[in-house]
This record gives C-alpha cells, structure tokens and sequence, in this order.
C-alpha cells in the first residue's frame, strides 16, 4: 500500500516530463491538466535549479530531483532489507 502511496506521485511526475520532453503543447487540456496536478508535487524543490530548453523541448532539472526524492522514499518505506535497514531477530 505504500509503494501506492508514494509511487502515485512519481508516475504523475513522469507523465509531467515527457511531454515536455517532446515540446507538446501546454494549452492541450490533457498536459494542461498533468502540469497544474503535479505543480503541488514541486513545491519543495521548484527554484533549487534552472530547466534546460533547446528548440521548445524542455528538461525540467526540479521534475527529475522530486522523481528521484520519490524513488528514495519508496525504496526506504518498502521494508525490504538494505544497507541501513538490518533485520534482527528478537530477544527471547
């Protein structure tokens, strides 16, 4: 449930980008959608960066960094066994 939770906001993140990517149209009401839902999402990290653009393709740098913040709170909030979360068994 909680990959749910956290994977949900990655997902709207890349459907963000990639038509940015593509230098789509921000007036088409399916990325004018995307791009006002995930705005909420880059509060935290909008203004840490500049956006890279060539030829009305544009590589939004904050996008990528709150993807990967995103991706980093899934891997930590899964439980599974990593570097720093050691399992060990109780004390009798």
């Amino acid at each position: 449930m909680t990959w749910l939770l956290v994977g949900f906001p990655e997902g709207l993140l890349d459907l963000r980008e990639r038509p940015m990517l593509i230098a789509a149209n921000p007036q088409n009401p399916f990325a004018g959608f995307i791009y006002g839902l995930t705005d909420f999402f880059l509060v935290p990290v909008v203004g840490t960066t500049g956006s890279l653009a060539a030829d009305g393709a544009v590589l939004e740098i904050p996008t990528l960094i709150a993807m990967i913040v995103s991706a980093f709170l899934q891997w930590r909030s899964s439980g599974s066994s990593g570097p720093y979360s050691i399992r060990r068994p109780p004390l009798r």
